[in-house]
């Protein structure tokens, strides 16, 4: 029988809701490669597009998560979900790969497009990304 450990550190930052916490995370059995302009199979799913720079700006891509599984993504200033429109769950962004480092959550349904992800509390560029409803 295969077992893993996931762990997770939630420490909240103020009462504003686009703030909700930092989250340590370590990889589980959800790991997975990014799968760019490519819906995956079953469950629901959320458009995310990524810009290397702030203000969506440079390097325009695609992604479409699933919930609840950790995504290495090229360094990413700004973003906008589902094209601007609300959702359900928080997106976590993190500074390391493997949804590790410093990360930052926010609502889904307050958060809608960031347009300087280093700026959110997070301090640098993000190099992962979980979608949890």
């Amino acid at each position: 029988m295969k077992y893993s450990v996931f762990s997770m550190v939630c420490v909240s930052l103020s009462n504003n809701s686009n703030r909700l916490a930092v989250r340590h995370y370590r990889p589980g059995p959800q790991m997975g490669r990014p799968q760019m302009d490519r819906p995956q199979m079953g469950g629901p799913q959320m458009k995310l597009q990524i810009f290397s720079q702030t203000g969506y700006t440079r390097s325009n891509q695609v992604q479409h998560l699933t919930s609840g599984r950790c995504y290495n993504i090229p360094s990413t200033g700004s973003a906008i979900y589902d094209d601007g429109t609300p959702g359900s769950g928080y997106i976590t962004f993190c500074a390391g790969s493997n949804c590790q480092g410093g990360c930052y959550t926010a609502s889904r349904s307050t958060q809608l497009y960031p347009n300087n992800i280093p700026g959110i509390d997070l301090g640098a560029y993000a190099n992962s990304v979980m979608w949890s409803l």
